[in-house]
């Protein structure tokens, strides 16, 4: 653990001098996402102010790019990290059971997830995805987890048992550049399926934000003139995962803090989260699985 603590230095720059790590190291917490590294640290310091004085433990906030923590978690010098479910499933490929999800964040619905969804066309005539055999499909960015991974992991499964895979199915398989292109696609009927992300459980509420929104008020696209194929199991937005070996003296009570925030601290609730994130709920067993499964495959 000495040496993970050592390394911090080298991964993660932050004011504390190495005395003062080794002998009393601060709990070391890293947030992912937020070009502006400084607005975002500023906007949790009101938490890490209360995690030291709930837990009386010096506490240090960190703000690295996603890779950054990734190569911090992977050598033990993070003790908590509010990251995505991308980085999660990563390091449980690589290094399973060295971390654990204890919180999963909730998007400003409430809602834990989001989804891949499959669109064509409504003139087509067609409901579901076995009666587009010999039509043309598209992908989004081939680096994108709804434009891609999920649904080139599910979507097979969804495939009538004479079709093993998406290439023998449709006639002609391609990738746009992400989720705009994608929706200008099959609205221009140059693809017949497209894959896209929903924030939304229904293919109604799709349409309240994300990339449909935006085609929809940049006059790319009428709601009506669509209709949803498929959708893949709900993604989890990403949350809090903390080593699995941190004292519980320090885990339980963290997790009461965050979870109950919104109640507890509202101010500072509302500086963290702002108006993406409404909080967190408990782990649901098994909801990473696919990425995981993704990440594996990859």
């Amino acid at each position: 653990m000495k040496f993970a603590r050592a390394l911090l230095f080298f991964v993660f720059p932050f004011s504390l001098n190495a005395t003062q790590a080794q002998d009393n190291p601060p709990l070391v917490i890293a947030l992912a996402g937020g070009q502006n590294v400084h607005a975002n640290l500023e906007a949790h310091e009101c938490l890490r102010e209360l995690i030291s004085e709930t837990l009386q433990i010096e506490s240090v906030l960190l703000a690295p790019a996603i890779r950054d923590i990734n190569e911090g978690m992977s050598r033990g010098a993070i003790d908590v990290a509010w990251t995505s479910n991308w980085s999660y499933a990563w390091l449980e490929v690589h290094w399973p059971g060295t971390y654990e999800p204890v919180l999963m964040s909730l998007n400003e619905d409430g809602q834990w997830g989001f989804y891949s969804i499959a669109i064509a066309r409504k003139d087509h005539g067609f409901t579901s995805l076995s009666e587009f055999a010999g039509k043309i499909f598209t992908f989004g960015s081939n680096r994108s987890q709804t434009g891609y991974h999920i649904p080139n992991l599910e979507l097979p499964e969804a495939l009538p048992d004479t079709h093993s895979d998406l290439w023998s199915f449709f006639s002609d398989v391609q990738y746009s550049k992400g989720h705009s292109e994608t929706i200008e696609k099959v609205a221009n009927q140059v693809a017949d399926v497209g894959v896209v992300l929903s924030y939304g459980p229904t293919f109604e509420t799709a349409f309240d934000r994300g990339p449909l929104r935006d085609a929809v008020d940049e006059g790319l696209i009428n709601p009506d003139d669509l209709v949803e194929i498929w959708r893949s199991i709900p993604i989890p937005i990403g949350g809090v995962m903390v080593r699995s070996d941190l004292d519980p003296s320090v885990r339980r009570p963290l997790i009461a803090l965050l979870k109950d925030m919104q109640t507890s601290h509202p101010d500072c609730a509302q500086s963290v989260l702002g108006g993406d994130e409404n909080g967190f709920r408990e782990p649901i067993p098994g909801v990473w699985d696919p990425m995981i499964e993704v990440r594996r495959s990859n």
